[in-house]
């Protein structure tokens, strides 16, 4: 058992990166706009990785009324001067779902001040929308806008104890992220179809609100409306350079500078049991999409099953830069979130790492090479800088083990810092394995500030503000600290 529930802490998971890290001096704020004129990127100095389609996600701890913590169906918006009681930036619409279970897929809201570390908004009882008075009807697919200073909150309820089934696409909305209007029907299907309306996007652009939903399987449609709740003028979209043999399942369209991008969640079957993430961008409001191959891969247990619905933001000082979170399905069944980096090179978006985002700050960065077929990075330098001098390693610290454990060959446990945090490493084994077990414990300047539980392989690892690290629920033949990332202050 772990010693306290894990709601509220931070729950992290990343693939180790290089190691090396910037002065911590650095103005990233003010460095990375430096990077918004994609024309000014020249190539240099080629680096090798082990694949084109690399990624560095963080897991995230989704808070949820069941306290399950799965979640499928995020959306993000970003408030760039905040909202709510306490000025969160981030606002996330999502769905629970634990162990696939469609009665509790209730529209829900949590916000976070960073895009990583989620809270549910003091006062707010989720979910917003409660499950419906028919067993046999069920809500999903929320989408989320921030219009006229209040959250509209869009979402898909299926009612299949009507005859023909109906699919309704509702809307709910709030001043203060706290207290929510009756849900109004914005759009209702009673032909009957299963795979109707499915995962509504709304943005607000230019006086009209413009939805576009998946009716049917790989059919994209748009419709407008004045006031957000009567929407019409449907057309179909085209799709140019969509996978043979795939087709839409679940999307997210954004608004950027002079086109709208989506994050599009594709399937080659309507049951959507092989998801993949594309990005897709179009340049005539919508109506027309360009898209190309999925642009991560399933490296991860927590998304062995399939990718599913996810949500994109180009940050706003630099347009080519993204924030990424999706939810997937684990090779042990559960639906989580996970939140990565990526950039938009020519059209084409690819996974960034941690570092990479130090590059950015240095008028460098680190992306997959634009040259179909290969298996190389180009290191893109802005206005032709090098800033290979500036990058330097950090120190490393050798884990103290206790307990009798020790380390796995050729994986040492230790930790480094990287700005305000650390990055732990490693894995050990033959130790003392009862609930509680202490393995090491940090330096002074290298503890996180709030207690924390860490879902490892094999164990649950927990790290308190005096250093100690010990573990609970252990059941293998090893503990892996590799991707456990958390802040100092």
């Amino acid at each position: 058992m772990l010693p306290h529930a894990i709601g509220g802490q931070v729950d992290a998971q990343k693939l180790n990166d290089n190691f090396s890290y910037l002065d911590e001096k650095t103005n990233f704020t003010d460095n990375i706009k430096q990077f918004n004129d994609i024309s000014q990127l020249s190539t240099s100095t080629t680096e090798s990785i082990t694949s084109t389609n690399r990624h560095y996600p963080t897991l995230l701890n989704t808070p949820t009324y069941d306290g399950s913590g799965e979640v499928v169906h995020p959306d993000v918006i970003y408030i760039e001067n905040g909202f709510g009681s306490e000025k969160w930036r981030y606002w996330m619409a999502m769905t629970p779902m634990p162990n696939r279970d469609e009665r509790f897929e209730n529209p829900s809201v949590i916000a976070s001040h960073d895009g990583i570390t989620w809270e549910v908004p003091t006062g707010l009882v989720n979910p917003i929308v409660p499950a419906p008075v028919d067993i046999d009807d069920h809500n999903s697919d929320t989408d989320m806008v921030f219009y006229d200073n209040q959250l509209w909150l869009y979402y898909r309820e299926t009612k299949r104890s009507a005859t023909p089934r109906e699919q309704r696409i509702k809307m709910t909305k709030s001043s203060d992220g706290v207290n929510w209007s009756t849900p109004t029907v914005a759009i209702l299907d009673a032909s009957g179809r299963s795979d109707a309306l499915l995962s509504p996007s709304v943005i607000h652009k230019n006086g009209l609100f413009h939805m576009w939903v998946v009716d049917g399987y790989n059919n994209l449609v748009k419709a407008t409306s004045a006031n957000g709740t009567n929407f019409s003028n449907f057309e179909t979209c085209t799709t140019i350079g969509m996978p043979s043999g795939r087709g839409y399942w679940h999307i997210d369209v954004t608004a950027n500078e002079y086109r709208l991008e989506m994050l599009l969640n594709s399937t080659s079957a309507t049951s959507g049991v092989d998801g993949r993430l594309q990005y897709a961008y179009s340049l005539d409001d919508g109506l027309t999409w360009h898209t190309d191959a999925p642009f991560i891969e399933r490296i991860y247990d927590f998304e062995q099953g399939r990718h599913y619905r996810g949500s994109i933001r180009a940050v706003k000082d630099n347009p080519n830069l993204y924030e990424i979170w999706y939810s997937s399905l684990s090779d042990e069944n559960r639906y989580r979130v996970a939140y990565l980096n990526a950039v938009r090179i020519e059209n084409k978006l690819y996974p960034i790492t941690p570092s990479d985002l130090k590059w950015i700050s240095f008028y460098a960065l680190s992306v997959p090479s634009v040259n179909a077929g290969t298996m190389s990075t180009q290191k893109l330098v802005v206005g032709g800088e090098d800033a290979t001098s500036r990058l330097k390693r950090s120190r490393f610290v050798n884990a103290s083990l206790q307990s009798g454990w020790n380390n796995n060959p050729d994986m040492t446990t230790r930790y480094y810092k990287e700005g305000d945090h650390v990055h732990l490493m490693g894995r050990v084994v033959n130790g003392t394995s009862t609930d509680g077990t202490l393995i090491f414990t940090l330096e002074v300047d290298y503890r996180p500030i709030q207690d924390m539980i860490f879902r490892q392989r094999h164990a649950d690892v927990y790290i308190q503000t005096d250093g100690t690290v010990t573990i609970y629920s252990y059941s293998g033949t090893y503990v892996a600290f590799d991707g456990i990332v958390f802040r100092t202050e």
